[in-house]
């Protein structure tokens, strides 16, 4: 316990000092500079973070083309967020990354104690190789307008795999839609649904004005 301990304050350590890290020369109309050299306060350690939640590199596709574009070593960053769909791109491409495997071993609680399916994600035969910026959502959705005018009751009709089959047929036969079912794993949709109904998901108007 004390190792994980120490682990996830080295983790908020890294985080607390990527606040405090800025690119520098830029100026804004008045002349003064946007970014102005920060001085890293002894006994911490400046590290260099690529994402696609703000600055120029605009989204994930762009972090990887650089990454494996960027000639000199010297100008890759020490941690980079990439996405989840494009994990077995980065175990594939030679030298372009180190596992976390060399710094920890699936025994560890910071890694063991992960959900099954983001350690299946981010690891490669039971290894780490990466460490989840956060989890996805998955769960299932119904067109609750539909179902209501099928006859559907969702909480009674989705209990089995046969309701599911019976209800998605239901609903094609009685001409309610083309396809009964579709499927998507992106998480995003459940933040635009919680948006449409008013809820406050996370701060800074659900990201809209500035980074969650």
């Amino acid at each position: 316990m004390k190792k994980t301990r120490r682990i996830l304050a080295l983790l908020l350590a890294f985080m607390m000092t990527l606040s405090l890290v800025a690119c520098g020369g830029k100026t804004n109309q008045e002349g003064e500079d946007e970014n102005p050299e920060v001085v890293i306060p002894e006994g911490r350690i400046e590290v260099l973070m690529w994402s696609a939640m703000s600055g120029t590199i605009g989204e994930y596709n762009e972090i990887y083309t650089k990454l494996t574009t960027t000639i000199n070593p010297a100008d890759l960053p020490d941690l980079a967020v990439v996405s989840t769909e494009l994990v077995g791109t980065y175990a594939l491409t030679e030298n372009l990354l180190r596992p976390l495997s060399h710094y920890w071993s699936a025994s560890d609680p910071v890694w063991s104690d992960l959900n099954g399916n983001l350690k299946a994600i981010w690891g490669i035969n039971g290894e780490p190789m990466c460490y989840p910026f956060g989890n996805s959502f998955y769960g299932q959705f119904v067109n609750a307008e539909i179902f209501r005018e099928a006859g559907i009751d969702p909480y009674e009709a989705l209990t089995s795999v046969k309701g599911f089959y019976e209800s998605c047929k239901t609903l094609v036969q009685g001409g309610y839609c083309e396809y009964g079912a579709s499927l998507d794993s992106w998480g995003g949709f459940v933040w635009y649904a919680l948006s449409a109904a008013g809820i406050q998901y996370l701060n800074n108007n659900n990201g809209r004005d500035g980074i969650p």
